[in-house]
């Protein structure tokens, strides 16, 4: 029997609604336990009463409390004097962020990055490999009557000729759309062109979502993909 892995505890600090729910999911809920503070005031509280793995805070926090949540944190007997800070930060506002960098903050993410970055700047921060299963960040332009409308989801499941993808609006059947993920560590994404072939069945699947089936790619994307599949069937056949 494998040994069971203690969650890493993450408090998000300040993070807007619709930012958190993007970011959350990359968070893998068995390697993490995140926990929700809007108000970095409220936040200082629990950080005085328990030890957390790592931070994510929005900047510009409000109301100049970065100084007060920094200094709050590397104080002298701390709880939370070397857990590492990550600020999420808004456009227009990086080079503010950077200069907390080395006074209490541990790096910078720009907002922008934040969807694609997070699970790999977190889980390095606190020593986890990222998860090299199939669940992935996705970003869509889909075609509809009206217009194109650009969308996120997330992958539960990836195979060589298609995606299910939940967390989003399913689409009508035989929508178009082009889309864009990352693999791992990868620094380029894959990206390509799909068609919504199924929706999920209520009651007989536990994920709602929509079945996308691959039509192109762009570049090396279906080489880097299935090299990826096939290096994690040959990882799951070794385990």
């Amino acid at each position: 029997m494998s040994e069971k892995r203690e969650r890493k505890k993450v408090l998000a600090i300040h993070l807007k609604a619709d930012v958190y729910e993007k970011v959350a999911p990359l968070l893998d809920r068995r390697d993490f336990q995140v926990d929700l503070f809007p108000r970095a005031s409220h936040a200082l509280e629990i950080l005085s009463l328990v030890a957390f793995d790592a931070l994510l805070a929005g900047y510009p926090l409000p109301n100049g409390s970065a100084k007060p949540l920094l200094d709050a944190l590397r104080a002298e007997g701390s709880l939370n004097r070397s857990t590492p800070l990550i600020f999420l930060c808004d456009a227009g506002f990086e080079a503010e962020a950077e200069s907390w960098v080395g006074r209490g903050a541990s790096r910078i993410i720009p907002m922008a990055d934040a969807p694609d970055r997070v699970q790999l700047e977190v889980s390095k921060i606190v020593d986890i490999a990222p998860r090299s299963d199939l669940r992935f960040m996705l970003r869509m332009k889909v075609q509809l009557e009206d217009g194109s409308q650009l969308a996120l989801g997330q992958t539960d499941n990836v195979s060589r000729t298609g995606m299910l993808v939940t967390g989003g609006e399913a689409y009508p059947l035989g929508s178009k759309l082009s889309f864009e993920f990352f693999l791992g560590n990868e620094s380029s994404p894959v990206s390509g062109q799909g068609v919504v072939v199924r929706h999920t069945t209520p009651g007989r699947e536990s994920m709602g979502g929509m079945g996308i089936r691959f039509d192109d790619f762009e570049k090396d994307g279906k080489r880097r993909l299935e090299r990826y599949l096939d290096r994690l069937e040959s990882d799951a056949a070794v385990g």
